[in-house]
């Protein structure tokens, strides 16, 4: 199974994991990492390298991140090089998480990864309200209103 590392600006990790333990339970193989504004990039390096190892017998790991060159994800993009098999996805949002988590086994690392892309993108929905005019009259085919 592979790992699961969320990580992000603040409580962004945090937040992800009260919505997905509300919404699918407490799932196995995921470690958070926040990075709080007094945290150092040292900090957060030798926190996501402490998931890292807590996730070490998993087949390759899935680092999440909020923003795309933000510190987390230069941090979790480094490290993915340096120190494990690793891919990292940043514009991180809730569908993309509990489908990965309801669906990665029988998948591989970069299966899982592409299929983390595809439905991050198909989830993101505009809510779009059309007024209609309330005094249409629909005909019926037998010529009754």
């Amino acid at each position: 199974m592979v790992g699961i590392i969320i990580t992000g600006h603040a409580n962004f990790a945090l937040g992800m994991m009260s919505a997905i333990k509300l919404v699918f339970g407490s799932p196995e193989n995921l470690k958070i990492v926040n990075f709080g504004e007094e945290d150092s990039t040292d900090i957060l390096e030798n926190n996501i390298k402490i998931a890292i190892h807590e996730l070490k017998e998993c087949d390759g790991l899935l680092c999440f991140t909020d923003i795309a060159g933000g510190t987390p994800f230069q941090v979790a993009s480094r490290l993915s090089i340096e120190e494990a098999e690793m891919r990292v996805i940043s514009g991180t949002n809730l569908p993309m998480l509990l489908g990965v988590l309801s669906d990665r086994d029988g998948m591989n690392l970069h299966e899982l990864a592409e299929y983390a892309l595809e439905v991050g993108r198909e989830e993101v929905k505009e809510f779009i309200f059309i007024p209609y005019e309330e005094d249409i009259t629909v005909e019926s085919e037998d010529g009754g209103i």
